[in-house]
């Protein structure tokens, strides 16, 4: 059947107006510019920036504008509201290369989610291709910039705000003084996507990512590869300030190392901080990509990195810190001078997760570290990394393992030598582990047993070469105080520290110098005052005195010790004497008058009434009532109690005197 052409034209007709009405077009919203002419809202004099509160209008903005020369190809957008969520941050490559974008929140809030219902989001898994909010799955250049500073953001959206997803997306992600947290409480929480950019963090940034958003959730509830905090992590880069992880998240862990063409790499500058605050946790690496592109995971603390975990941290796997790692292929952890590094997890480190690869550590001068295993069924460090691994400490201030489990060191731990160089470090181990609290402080628990029934092992400074903590393959070339007979205990301990030596000192703390006398005032009593108003005989005190010091400077002590009475509240009644232990050699105190009591300066010669611990920690010196502090009395007293009669300053001093 034919039918004329006027019908044929009238359906064609009809057929376009029914697609055409399938297929809205939508109009661009281009924000018009505003010239920031001194600086104050971009940061750069003469740079064009854009007033919105809209992800559709940053978006269309972006797409469409060309920065000018003084935006130095930044596009800037000043946030004047709270910003919806949108279903635009749902399609994604809108970052185009060598484009810059820089999003100022002014302390307001973005909804990073594709509706405005900011409790629930998407169940997107974090290998998902496409690269939403900004993001690019393409071709990015390492000039380009991705910034969002003094922000509060509520994120539903897996992989975040910027999204580097594949080998070609190279773009920088700075984060600045911005709290992320999650919106739904079991999908979309995962912040950050940068397979292989940089992701940098400057000022105080927060990020929390926590299941049913309860950092006491220790369950599996959250969504897998929907809670890492870093998918991708090329190189992240703390510059400046404070970033805090606050993570639970059953099913996932800080980094997710995904298609990284060179490794990973963790870098915390001097004067900066990284906080993580774990609870439950997967692991603490996973990694996934390319067999054939490898590299080595690098840990660069020049700042201060200190991981707060619990027994449930990183402890859901058993191989505890890592997992499956396919394109890792070694480890380098460095902590550069002065720098701090304190780590505590309810996990194992399994060196032989980099397969065939070295295991290095390298902890420089005065640099503090520890690594803290709070399961009681773990070591801190077991099986054997590759050829070339090793611990290398050079003078750091303090280096300290401590588990709640079994030895620190696994007897599957070969290959991993541990070299004290520099002017070299003390030793402390324990048989039982030491409970720290929250400040980490890795001095006092050199300064005596870890508790009163552990069995304890000091040793003086050190160099040279443990070789393995295996009992049957042990080498230990240490000099000048070779372990001996104790390395089988120091190898079982469940803490080992080595230190610095912390110096001569007094501990007042442990220390009891107070004495009480009892005098008579008659004079027919013995050692009582003569009626003629001269002085009596020597009074002993009524207890015996304690004086607590030490030196554990190189291999001998080399200190002296003074008294010197401050205060004689009774002047015309009392006079005081210092009676050696060993001569029995009386001595009158004169006011603001030091005297030395004591001289110490070798452990082998000590007296008697001189006890020496933790090889060199402390001297115990005790005075006998009739030694130590005496006094002379007249009958110029009155009868009185329990009065204060003096006070005494006890001093320690370098040399012998």
């Amino acid at each position: 059947m034919k039918l004329k052409k006027e019908i044929i034209f009238l359906i064609s007709l009809g057929f376009l107006i029914i697609l055409f009405g399938l297929t809205p077009k939508t109009k661009a919203a281009v924000l018009t510019g505003t010239i920031d002419s001194t600086g104050a809202v971009t940061g750069v004099t003469g740079a064009t920036y854009y007033n919105t509160n809209s992800w559709q209008d940053m978006i269309d903005t972006y797409k469409s504008v060309t920065p000018n020369a003084a935006s130095k190809a930044t596009v800037f957008f000043n946030v004047t509201a709270n910003v919806p969520g949108n279903s635009v941050l749902n399609s994604g490559n809108a970052v185009s290369s060598g484009k810059s974008l820089s999003i100022n929140g002014n302390n307001h809030t973005l909804y990073l989610d594709n509706d405005t219902t900011y409790t629930t989001a998407q169940s997107i898994g974090g290998s998902d291709g496409t690269a939403r909010a900004f993001g690019s799955n393409g071709t990015v250049s390492a000039d380009t910039t991705l910034t969002v500073k003094n922000a509060t953001i509520v994120n539903n959206i897996t992989s975040g705000i910027f999204q580097m997803k594949g080998s070609n997306a190279k773009a920088t992600a700075v984060y600045e003084n911005v709290t992320v947290s999650n919106g739904d409480g079991i999908y979309g929480a995962q912040p950050i996507r940068n397979d292989n950019g940089k992701v940098i963090f400057r000022g105080t940034n927060t990020f929390n990512i926590l299941q049913n958003h309860n950092m006491n959730d220790i369950s599996s509830a959250g969504a897998d590869n929907q809670g890492e905090w870093i998918q991708g992590a090329a190189y992240t880069e703390v510059e400046t300030g404070t970033t805090t992880l606050n993570q639970s998240w059953g099913n996932d862990q800080p980094f997710y190392v995904y298609y990284s063409n060179s490794g990973s790499t963790l870098q915390v500058d001097a004067g900066a901080a990284m906080v993580w605050n774990l609870n439950k946790t997967y692991t603490m690496y996973y990694d996934d990509g390319a067999l054939l592109v490898v590299g080595a995971l690098n840990w660069n603390i020049n700042g201060s990195f200190v991981i707060n975990g619990t027994v449930n941290t990183s402890s859901t796997y058993a191989g505890g810190w890592f997992m499956a790692l396919n394109t890792l292929n070694s480890w380098n952890l460095n902590v550069g001078q002065n720098a701090t590094f304190k780590v505590t997890t309810g996990g194992v480190i399994s060196l032989d997760a980099f397969l065939t690869g070295a295991v290095k550590w390298n902890f420089a001068q005065g640099s503090s570290v520890l690594f803290n295993n709070l399961n009681p069924n773990q070591n801190v460090v077991s099986l054997a990394p590759g050829l070339g691994s090793g611990i290398t400490m050079t003078d750091p201030k303090v280096v300290s393992f401590n588990t709640a489990g079994g030895s620190v060191f696994s007897t599957t731990v070969l290959t991993f030598p541990i070299t004290i160089s520099g002017s070299g470090l003390r030793t402390h181990s324990s048989s039982t582990g030491y409970t720290f609290d929250s400040t980490y402080d890795l001095i006092t628990p050199n300064k005596g047993t870890i508790t009163p029934t552990s069995s304890d092992i000091w040793y003086r400074m050190n160099t040279g070469t443990l070789t393995t903590f295996n009992p049957t393959l042990q080498v230990i070339n240490l000099s000048p105080n070779n372990y001996g007979s104790d390395a089988p205990n120091i190898a079982a301990g469940k803490y080992i520290s080595w230190y610095q030596p912390l110096g001569f000192q007094l501990n007042a703390a442990v220390s009891n110098m107070n004495r009480t006398f009892n005098i008579s005032l008659d004079p027919s009593a013995t050692k009582g005052t003569p009626i003629d108003g001269s002085w009596s005989s020597l009074i002993n005190g009524t207890s015996a005195e304690s004086l607590v010091v030490g030196d554990d400077r190189a291999q001998n002590p080399n200190i002296h010790i003074l008294v010197k009475m401050t205060q004689n509240n009774f002047p015309n009644g009392l006079q005081y004497y210092w009676v050696d232990p060993t001569t029995k050699a009386q001595t009158q105190l004169n006011l603001n008058s030091s005297l030395q009591i004591a001289s110490i300066t070798s452990d082998s010669t000590l007296p008697s009434w001189i006890k020496m611990t933790g090889a060199g920690m402390w001297y115990t010196m005790t005075f006998p009532t009739d030694t130590g502090l005496n006094i002379k009395a007249n009958n110029s007293l009155l009868s009185q109690t329990n009065s204060n009669a003096g006070t005494f300053q006890y001093t320690v001093a370098n040399g012998p005197s």
